[in-house]
């Protein structure tokens, strides 16, 4: 009941921002997962310069433009102020040349390049990766959340986000710097953007539409996937602690981050039992 208890809080707070964030575009479903699904691709040190790119660039916008590659590359890289520098990269300058027509044509102002994260990462979780990553995904996938509704296994949805980013960055992490091949995000990028976005948001749809069944697929689903991996849960199994699923790696996660760590132990079910010494 308490494992129960913290999945509960963790998703309370997961979906207080996506309730917020639906208030803001007047209930506009397909935008709030754009921003969500942006947000967990530069977790979990990009999660903020992603978020700000995708409330920069409406989704709208990527939509006019999905059957354009070129384009919709050029917007997002551009928007993230990545296109700011010289470059001498033919692709790169390509991307350069569309972005300024779309700049003025939808009056967009770049964010500034040092917001991205680089430092301390592997190349393959470098944000021009994860930005050609998501820029396939959405070109793609048109109408992204109505097909998350319409998911019945977990399979789908494995499938719907393992995508391969556009030809030019299976040959390089950065523009103009070309390397023989490059490891794309993999499985278990795919599972944290399920748990950590597309899951809650699944679970938030049921509460505002009173659809039970949404509710209850989404946290089936998360009862499938394998639990996370992290400095967190590895530190839980040392202790002898297993978790079978990312039900019981959230509930941990939940439980270190929110209660351990702020020394809550008068309001946590484990602590209170071992401070009574029953």
């Amino acid at each position: 009941s308490w494992q129960e208890r913290l999945l509960a809080e963790r998703w309370e707070r997961k979906t207080g921002m996506l309730r917020a964030w639906l208030q803001s575009t007047h209930y506009n479903w397909e935008e709030v997962c754009y921003w969500a699904v942006a947000q967990s691709y530069g977790m979990p040190v990009n999660n903020l310069p992603f978020l700000q790119l995708a409330q920069s660039l409406a989704y709208l916008t990527l939509m006019r433009h999905r059957h354009q590659p070129v384009l919709v590359e050029a917007l997002l890289f551009g928007q993230a102020g990545m296109l700011e520098e010289p470059h001498f990269d033919v692709y790169a300058l390509q991307l350069q040349e569309a972005f300024l027509h779309l700049q003025h044509k939808y009056r967009l102002c770049p964010m500034a390049p040092h917001c991205w994260n680089w430092l301390r990462m592997r190349p393959a979780a470098f944000p021009t990766m994860r930005l050609a990553t998501f820029a396939a995904l959405l070109q793609q996938t048109p109408h992204l959340f109505s097909i998350i509704l319409e998911a019945t296994t977990v399979a789908e949805l494995e499938q719907l986000f393992s995508v391969q980013p556009s030809t030019y960055w299976h040959t390089h992490y950065r523009f103009g710097q070309p390397v023989r091949s490059t490891n794309r995000p993999g499985k278990q990028a795919v599972h944290g953007i399920l748990i950590n976005t597309v899951l809650p948001l699944l679970f938030l749809y049921g509460q505002e539409k009173q659809l039970k069944h949404y509710q209850e697929k989404a946290l089936q689903f998360l009862q499938q996937l394998p639990a996370e991996k992290n400095s967190i849960t590895s530190n839980w199994t040392k202790l002898g602690i297993t978790q079978a699923s990312a039900l019981d790696s959230q509930a941990l996660l939940q439980l270190k981050q929110y209660y351990c760590n702020e020394k809550k132990c008068l309001h946590c079910a484990v602590g209170v039992k071992i401070i009574s010494g029953d």
